[in-house]
């Protein structure tokens, strides 16, 4: 009810001060924690969870039907993937909505750890829809929110799980480098989250020389080539496809 309807998106974020935002937040919160400890599981061929299920159409979300897995990180992960929709839906396009659901309490960390720890509870295969929507939710969370921006640049995260730095404090700008430079040059879906990333920092910084400058610390040579070449390499795959 959310997706491309801009009066259930505006209802939805002042309904009750916001209530159902922050309930989404908890329930997100408590997904994410859940898959730290219950991972994904997948199941032993011919036991998927859906064998038996139709496959679904590309309007159904990937949260709706998660054939081949089992026990009870399935369902966390299942949650989290359609509560990472929503908020992905009522950000798009929406000052409004960057605004409030920027401000709530731990998110953005949270967020962050979906990209750089909660995929180490989820089978390879199974990464890519989790990547593609909490960085498209930060996308949105900055691109018309200047304070969401100043949030990002100033928090504080831990490496990516498939880092050397694995666990270790650093700052947000830091670890997502670390997941691009991780990523490059590799097959297209990795390609496409460098992408993902690069069009998030290109948000970050934009018209701010301070967050460029801040960037740049991270970035090899103190440039921002890397950046630049997954974008073209992203624009040239839209372009043949």
């Amino acid at each position: 009810v959310t997706y491309m309807n801009s009066d259930n998106q505006m209802y939805l974020l002042e309904y009750k001060d916001s209530l159902m935002v922050a309930s989404y937040i908890r329930l997100l919160l408590l997904c994410q924690s859940s898959l730290m400890v219950h991972h994904v599981k997948l199941a032993p061929a011919g036991q998927g969870g859906g064998a038996d299920v139709a496959k679904p159409c590309e309007s159904q979300t990937t949260s709706v039907v998660l054939q081949n897995t089992q026990g009870p990180g399935a369902v966390f992960f299942s949650c989290l993937l359609s509560v990472l929709r929503v908020l992905l839906n009522i950000t798009h396009e929406s000052p409004l909505g960057s605004s409030v659901v920027g401000s709530q309490p731990g998110l953005l960390c949270a967020i962050l750890l979906c990209i750089l720890q909660v995929p180490r509870s989820v089978p390879s295969e199974q990464r890519f829809d989790l990547l593609v929507l909490s960085l498209g939710l930060l996308i949105n969370m900055v691109e018309h929110c200047e304070s969401n921006r100043e949030r990002l640049v100033n928090t504080e995260t831990v490496g990516s799980f498939e880092s050397v730095c694995d666990e270790m404090e650093m700052p947000a700008f830091n670890a997502l480098m670390d997941v691009t430079l991780q990523k490059a040059g590799k097959h297209m879906e990795h390609s496409i989250i460098c992408a993902y990333i690069a069009l998030l920092l290109g948000c970050v910084v934009q018209n701010n020389k301070e967050f460029a400058e801040k960037l740049r610390e991270h970035t090899p040579d103190g440039n921002f080539v890397v950046l630049v070449e997954a974008l073209k390499k992203f624009h040239n795959f839209i372009n043949l496809t």
